[in-house]
């Protein structure tokens, strides 16, 4: 039995990992794998769980690695945590997006979970103190990649995780030249779980899955 913990389930766990794990389960039919999902908080023990999958930046995980908890453990970066903009073929057909200051004639989509993603993605894109023409505000960013989908307007997508809707037409990203990459989804394995085969082999799917989204 593997123990996998992550946060943000909203991105990584319902768009992305969800959809890849009858993957590894055929792989490996052996181990049964139970999902955690934790509070978002940065400071953690590591050898809680075989697994964790945690979203940081450079410096979150440098902070991280300094504790004396994670003296020993093993991490490695599966996937991308990058940023753009999202919306559905006919809401792009419906209303001109040629360029990032247009967005205010359309609706944005919010998460109240990343607060502060648009306003760091406009000033990437030299959009800064932008007002949209409307805004709907949800819990998580997978139900605002989902609403965008649906027509409702423009939500922040990671492209690694929404990669089936992008390929599928369901959504579409009109500007993919601007990506706001700060952090990165990682795998950590504790010291205690660095000879067991179910985790090793879990992280090697995960590296492996990653390099191909």
């Amino acid at each position: 039995l593997l123990y996998a913990s992550t946060i943000n389930f909203d991105t990584l766990t319902a768009q992305w990992l969800i959809p890849q794990l009858p993957r590894f389960c055929a792989q490996a039919p052996e181990v049964d794998v139970q999902l955690v999902t934790t509070a978002s908080v940065l400071d953690f023990d590591p050898a809680a769980f075989e697994v964790s999958l945690r979203c940081l930046s450079a410096a979150e995980l440098a902070a991280l690695q300094a504790r004396p908890a994670w003296r020993g453990a093993v991490v490695g970066r599966f996937l991308p945590d990058a940023v753009t903009p999202v919306c559905s073929r006919d809401w792009l057909a419906r209303q001109a997006l040629a360029k990032p200051a247009e967005l205010r004639r359309h609706t944005r989509l919010h998460s109240r979970s990343t607060p502060r993603l648009w306003r760091q993605w406009l000033a990437l894109a030299g959009a800064g103190n932008l007002r949209p023409a409307g805004e709907l505000v949800f819990d998580h960013a997978h139900l605002a990649a989902q609403a965008a989908g649906q027509g409702l307007g423009v939500a922040l997508g990671t492209p690694a995780l929404v990669a089936d809707a992008l390929a599928s037409g369901l959504l579409v990203a009109p500007f993919p030249q601007h990506l706001l990459h700060e952090k990165d989804f990682y795998w950590i394995l504790p010291p205690r779980a660095t000879g067991d085969a179910a985790a090793q082999a879990f992280c090697a799917w995960l590296q492996t899955s990653g390099a191909v989204a």
